[in-house]
């Protein structure tokens, strides 16, 4: 635990510039965790390699692993060192994990990194300039807000302006639209009336 512990706080303030682009610490201690100490021998070897295709032989580059060293800084050093891990990123682990025949942590690898990713540039789309944003910033929003409520208060001192709709208007508006109501109801009956006139022509005519 201790061990952990020292990697975690010695690892966490590394810029990413100086490790793989995209795989953190807890992913690298998850993989530490689902492989035995053969398995991870075998996996940190195949990192060595810079070919696409492993050789049908990696014993002996397996053999320059050293046991004493625990997994998880085994990775960790892989993920650190130039010419390595250094600027690479999870795909090469990913890849080398599927030749081993490990495509359950394969599959894990790549759906969690990227989820990380996503959920990174969600964060960065919702709050673009959070790291732009200084002391200075909010005192001069601070003093603005303070020029804005004074302009406010003044405002609030002049009086109100009068209303310009009057009961007189009310009345002239009802009367209006009643009027309109009647001369439509009028026309309507006229419009009827001559229909009306029109199919009696007819009927006297046959």
């Amino acid at each position: 635990m201790f061990t952990l512990l020292f990697l975690y706080f010695s690892t966490s303030k590394v810029d990413r510039a100086l490790c793989t682009i995209d795989i953190n610490l807890s992913e690298l201690e998850y993989l530490a965790g689902h492989l035995d100490p053969s398995e991870c021998r075998r996996l940190v070897a195949a990192l060595h390699y810079n070919s696409f295709e492993l050789p049908e032989s990696i014993s002996g580059a397996e053999r320059k692993v050293n046991d004493d060293i625990p997994c998880l800084r085994q990775l960790l050093h892989w993920n650190s060192s130039p010419g390595e891990g250094r600027g690479q990123t999870h795909e090469d682990v990913e890849h080398r994990l599927r030749q081993l025949k490990h495509n359950d942590l394969a599959d894990w690898l790549g759906k969690t990194t990227f989820k990380q990713l996503r959920n990174d540039l969600d964060r960065a789309l919702c709050n673009p300039f959070s790291d732009l944003e200084s002391e200075d910033t909010v005192d001069i929003r601070v003093g603005s807000n303070d020029s804005t409520s004074g302009e406010t208060t003044e405002s609030t001192d002049q009086p109100p302006e009068e209303d310009p709709w009057l009961p007189v208007d009310t009345l002239m508006f009802a009367t209006l639209s009643l009027s309109l109501t009647a001369l439509a109801v009028i026309c309507v009956l006229l419009v009827f009336h001559h229909v009306r006139l029109s199919l009696e022509q007819r009927n006297n005519n046959r």
